[in-house]
Parts: structure tokens; sequence; C-alpha cells
């Protein structure tokens, strides 16, 4: 019986993709929350305009990010596997 690799398994590929996709969010989200902490922490801070400013514009970018990766996950999951039994 021959051994299935990696690269021969569509489906063990789908689901290596899919767990670094995952993994990508994860650390997005935690950058996420790295920078509400640090926009928190300047509110009303006299002085932090443009600190606030790219953090906002940061925050703004992994959230596009963050949607981007959602919609790229569950196309790559409808593609891979149409009736959700396996992924």
């Amino acid at each position: 019986m021959k051994s299935t690799t990696w690269g021969s398994d569509p489906l063990a590929r789908t689901r290596d993709a899919l767990t670094e996709l995952h993994v990508y969010a994860l650390v997005l989200d935690g950058e996420r929350e790295l920078i509400d902490i640090r926009i928190a922490e300047l509110d009303g801070a006299h002085g932090q305009r443009r600190e606030l400013t790219e953090l906002h514009r940061r925050r703004a970018e992994v959230d596009a990010q963050l949607d981007l990766l959602s919609k790229t996950i569950a196309g790559l999951r409808a593609a891979a596997d149409p009736s959700g039994l396996n992924l």
C-alpha cells in the first residue's frame, strides 16, 4: 500500500492551509488587542495625537485583514469541502 504524503493529499494540504490562516488570524487578533490597550492608555492624554492617529490607522488595517482572512477561510472551506463534513 502506498503511503500518502503531504503533497499528494489535497484535503491534508487544505487543512494545513486553514490551520496557518487561523494562526495568522490569532496573531492579528492579539495585535488588535494590544493596540486597543495602548489606545485606552493614551485616550485623553495630551500631546499623543500622532501616536493615537497611527494606532487607529493600524487598528483599521488589522480589522480589514481579519475580515479578509475570515472570507478567505470560509471560501477555502466551501471549495474544499462543500458538505462541511470534513473541515
